[in-house]
């Protein structure tokens, strides 16, 4: 697999979630029909639940521009926790810090890999040469990873303990199942003499 195609799938791993997404469809990547599926680790579920909460706040925003009721769609996983308004703040001031931190991150790795594709595309580098901003991109891959783990951390301490336990039986029971990691090992891209992860490579369950 050429550094080209690596420099492409490493920026996949900071998409956001994909439109109409929802805890009742099966979110996986593959790259292809031989995969074996795995459940996500519990960070990457509850990325997923804080993206999720995030789109409907913003779904709900729309509606009411057009003189539409969004209040359904914002209260909808807290209706489904049980949580009063102010038990789940906590879960709507994470999911809004959560999607701005990676959205800034997602950007940044964007414009890395804009960089390298257009060196390619102008024959400046070789197919076979390592991609310039390799290093970045996945350093932007770790701190997309501690953002995550940081505001989970940060989320659990704002709930408390007991409804931070009820959030987290919620996610597992609702999301372990629909979000699962494949992984391909004859992929060529794991063949790779980089050795990217399978994050970077897109092998990994996105939101």
């Amino acid at each position: 697999m050429s550094r080209y195609w690596i420099t492409v799938c490493l920026v996949l791993s900071f998409f956001a979630l994909p439109a109409g997404f929802s805890p009742g469809q099966q979110i996986s990547q593959s790259s292809s029909n031989k995969t074996v599926p795995r459940q996500a680790p519990l960070p990457h579920l509850y990325w997923h639940l804080l993206m999720w909460q995030d789109h409907l706040d913003k779904a709900a925003i729309e509606r009411e521009k057009s003189g539409k009721d969004g209040s359904w769609l914002r209260g909808h996983l807290q209706k489904q926790l049980s949580f009063t308004d102010a038990e789940f703040a906590p879960v709507r001031e994470s999911s809004q810090r959560l999607a701005t931190t990676l959205s800034a991150l997602e950007t940044q790795a964007k414009s890395l890999v804009k960089e390298d594709l257009a060196l390619y595309a102008s024959g400046k580098l070789r197919s076979s040469d390592p991609p310039p901003n390799l290093a970045k991109v996945k350093q932007l891959q770790q701190e997309r990873e501690a953002a995550i783990d940081t505001e989970i951390t940060r989320l659990n301490a704002a709930l408390g303990i007991k409804n931070a336990a009820r959030l987290k039986i919620y996610v597992t029971s609702n999301f372990s199942s629909r979000v699962t990691t494949t992984s391909n090992p004859n992929h060529p891209a794991r063949q790779s003499a980089y050795g990217p992860s399978r994050q970077a490579l897109g092998l990994e369950t996105q939101p």
